[in-house]
């Protein structure tokens, strides 16, 4: 590799400097000097000669410029890691507004592991923060799934399994340590549970797997089965949720009055069309698009008005029994002051200035009788 190089003006010594591209001050020597030519007019003319430059003269001319030592041009262009400046760009993320981060966990551990949402909902548990009762009845659960235990069934059973009297105050430490023993195989092999889960599933090898994905009506994209899971959790949600509806009879309230110290109840009952099921279900089948439609302004969301739905949603049968017993006691009021007197009104009576004695009752038509003084 060689450079053929023009230099303008220079010293015409034989190991001087001269002009070049790489600086004013050259540590090049060329070997061959610049001729002088006399002109007609008894000037002289310059002629420059063209200079041939090797490889290993460049490179000692940028080494001892630079204060490197480059044993080659593609050296100068190799730059170290750690010279680089380390730019962190923000990580978009593409279904932010989609999922939420415990879902995105989720699928990054889908993922790993080829595991379903319920067993990583199980990892996710803290099994030494649940209770001895509570193992218990986890325990009777799963000899019967069909049956709903209650708290009055796990105490019956723990008595009678235990041999032990929960009543008794001066034994509670040793009931304790008792029910504590009975739940020792379940809590461990719970916890054997949770490490098994956070394994691969057999034969899942995670870099197999064909990653595809999906573009949604936003432009965000999402890997395919993510979205297939999402779709999943979204038709059994639509199919309890219609499940739920339909068995949506009436809407009662139930509430009690108090007359003389004896409590009489006061129901109301509404029985459902199959409009307002219809609506029920359209409203719950997407929430989002129903606080959309209903709580959202130019202003954005219009939280005053959301909270109040909600408040008034979850107290309503109070609400209710109290508006039902302001119109009973409403309605007994004027009902008593009209059997009182039937010519009872509200309305101002007005004066009879006229003095014909002292005074005259209104002739009763039913009877054909009339007193007058």
């Amino acid at each position: 590799m060689s450079f053929g190089l023009q230099f303008g003006k220079g010293e015409t010594n034989g190991n001087t400097d001269v002009s070049n591209p790489f600086g004013s001050a050259s540590i090049l020597s060329t070997g061959k000097q610049e001729d002088s030519t006399n002109t007609p007019d008894g000037g002289q003319s310059e002629q420059t000669n063209q200079v041939e430059l090797s490889d290993d003269a460049v490179l000692s001319y940028i080494n001892q410029k630079v204060g490197k030592e480059f044993k080659q041009f593609d050296d100068i262009f190799q730059v170290k890691e750690k010279e680089i400046e380390k730019i962190v760009e923000k990580t978009v993320n593409p279904y932010e507004g989609v999922m939420d981060q415990n879902d995105i966990n989720y699928f990054e551990f889908k993922k790993n592991t080829g595991r379903s949402r319920d067993e990583y909902d199980f990892i996710q548990k803290d099994l030494d923060a649940i209770s001895d009762f509570d193992w218990v009845k986890k325990k009777l659960q799963k000899i019967d799934p069909n049956s709903k235990i209650s708290n009055e069934d796990v105490n019956q059973y723990l008595e009678h399994k235990l041999n032990i009297d929960l009543t008794d105050e001066d034994k509670s430490q040793y009931n304790a340590l008792e029910i504590k023993s009975f739940v020792k195989d379940i809590i461990e092999e719970s916890k054997k549970l949770q490490e098994e889960y956070k394994k691969p599933t057999q034969n899942y090898n995670p870099n197999q797997q064909k990653e595809e994905f999906v573009t949604l009506e936003n432009g965000q994209r999402m890997l395919k089965s993510q979205y297939d899971t999402l779709m999943d959790d979204r038709k059994k949600y639509i199919e309890s949720m219609k499940q739920g509806v339909s068995s949506a009879a009436s809407l009662a309230v139930e509430s009690i009055i108090e007359n003389d110290g004896e409590k009489t109840p006061l129901n109301f009952t509404y029985e459902f069309t199959d409009d307002d099921r219809h609506s029920m279900l359209s409203d719950a089948s997407d929430v989002d698009s129903f606080i959309q439609k209903n709580f959202m302004g130019e202003d954005g969301l219009n939280h005053k008005e959301l909270a109040t739905f909600i408040h008034k949603g979850i107290n309503f049968d109070k609400y209710m029994g109290m508006a039902m017993k302001q119109v009973r006691a409403k309605t007994i009021e004027e009902f008593i002051a009209k059997s009182n007197n039937e010519n009872f009104t509200r309305k101002e009576i007005k004066k009879n200035n006229k003095k014909t004695g002292y005074g005259s009752f209104t002739e009763r038509n039913n009877s054909g009788f009339g007193v007058k003084y």
